[in-house]
């Protein structure tokens, strides 16, 4: 009989290069300390299927079954989680072996990445991509390298989302900390980053989860339609982004968190894409009150969270003290330096 399995991946925050990653811009990405946490056990049955729980989401268990090679349910709210399982059985074929010749016990436990029913815009899909592929690999006993895994786990989650990602995510889940990422060409390339000392950071739940498939659908129909005005705004926010990632000093790089905001800010006027909707406009134009703090939505906007990034720890206090007037709040979130974690027993 297989043994027990947990595995767990931290949900992640986008710092710095929002759309400009999708061109191959590098963004500076961190893993947060709210995880997915996933437990795989097998179950005393002949029925090779799979008992999924997921406190919070489901209200009672859900059969899995088996159509062939491929996994199926009747729950309509599970089908993200249905394509994300056969896109990795697909990739991880001797852990599909395993799984179809015995009967398991699935529990999926994401209530740490949301409000209730509403996502915080902390990856939770990328964060669950990356705990289910440490679960197969740890059953399959062949656990790839970081450097391996990423494409793997990216081409999943791209085919279950329908979309091509930067992979920003799943990155940051998979090796927490704070990284200067890119994607060249399906390479990932990650460069762990220290943020200078005297750097503050706060997260801030605008109070409206986004979806982000929209807002990409949305960037794409505007590309194509206005492909030099697409250009000229990308190499902005790249310039911007390649000079955080490369601050020497806190205020330095809060200045340049200044101007790549300032530089999202243009584009999402040009573009009307709405990255600023939800409260984040009010929250922008509060932050440029001050010298050495810098507001910005984080990942594609819209509403989930923003950033507030200081040099000056009085600013960031009194920048704070004001939240309860735009009617958001800031998450207790630190960053996460230990990424996918995957254990067996007996």
């Amino acid at each position: 009989m297989p043994t027990n399995i947990r595995a767990s991946a931290p949900g992640k925050v986008i710092l710095c290069g929002e759309y400009a990653v999708l061109q191959g811009a590098p963004a500076l990405v961190a893993g947060v300390d709210r995880r997915i946490n996933l437990q795989l056990k097998p179950q005393a049955s002949s029925k090779a299927e799979i008992t999924l729980l997921c406190p919070g989401f489901l209200d009672g268990a859900c059969q899995l079954h088996w159509q062939a090679t491929e996994l199926i349910s009747t729950e309509p709210a599970l089908a993200l989680l249905i394509k994300l399982c056969n896109a990795l059985l697909v990739e991880i074929p001797g852990a599909a072996d395993i799984l179809r010749s015995h009967s398991w016990a699935l529990e999926i436990d994401s209530r740490a990445l949301f409000d209730k029913q509403h996502k915080l815009g902390l990856g939770s899909s990328g964060a669950l991509a990356t705990a289910l592929a440490g679960a197969l690999w740890t059953l399959s006993g062949d656990v790839p390298s970081r450097e391996q895994a990423w494409p793997i786990i990216h081409r999943a989650h791209s085919a279950a989302q329908g979309k091509q990602g930067s992979g920003a995510d799943v990155a940051a889940s998979l090796c927490g900390g704070t990284h200067v990422f890119s994607n060249q060409q399906l390479h990932c390339a990650l460069e762990p980053l220290r943020l200078p000392q005297g750097t503050h950071l706060a997260f801030i739940w605008s109070g409206t989860s986004a979806s982000t498939p929209k807002y990409l659908q949305s960037l794409s129909q505007w590309r194509e339609h206005h492909p030099a005005r697409f250009a000229q705004h990308m190499g902005q926010l790249e310039a911007q982004s390649r000079a955080i990632v490369t601050a020497g000093t806190a205020n330095e790089m809060v200045a340049n968190f200044r101007q790549f905001t300032d530089a999202l800010h243009e584009f999402d006027g040009d573009s009307q894409l709405g990255i600023f909707a939800n409260g984040h406009e009010q929250l922008y134009i509060t932050g440029r009150k001050y010298r050495h703090l810098a507001y910005k939505p984080c990942g594609a906007g819209g509403g989930d969270l923003g950033l507030a990034v200081a040099s000056d720890k009085s600013e960031f206090t009194e920048f704070l003290a004001q939240l309860d007037e735009h009617g958001v709040r800031a998450l207790p979130l630190a960053i996460d330096y230990l990424g996918l974690a995957t254990e067996q027993h007996e």
